[in-house]
């Protein structure tokens, strides 16, 4: 999950100049916080120590009783992803400075 959250940053800052470097900042910070929260709440968690193979890599259940179970990791990439977006989209554009042609 960790590694996941870090993705979109090392992704989208080496290979497009559309997103802020503190927005990506922002978003992966968001999203390792909001998807390490979500650990604990995983059902089946508690039978990691006792039985090592029987834990689910779907175990968040967004809503109490419900039958359906996420992937906390994913539902964080889509925040970090937003948070990204958002702070980029509020953030004054760096100019970045390119180098001139010389006139020889």
């Amino acid at each position: 999950m960790i590694i996941l959250q870090t993705l979109p940053a090392v992704v989208l800052g080496l290979y497009t100049d559309r997103f802020d470097g503190r927005g990506l900042l922002a978003g992966c910070a968001v999203g390792l916080t909001w998807g390490l929260s979500m650990i604990p709440s995983i059902s089946n968690l508690a039978s990691l120590a006792i039985e090592l193979g029987s834990v689910s890599i779907l175990g968040w259940e967004p809503f109490t009783g419900s039958k359906i179970e996420i992937y906390p990791g994913l539902v964080a990439l889509i925040g970090n992803l937003v948070v990204a977006a958002a702070v980029t989209a509020v953030l004054p554009r760096k100019e970045q400075k390119r180098p001139q042609p010389d006139p020889a």
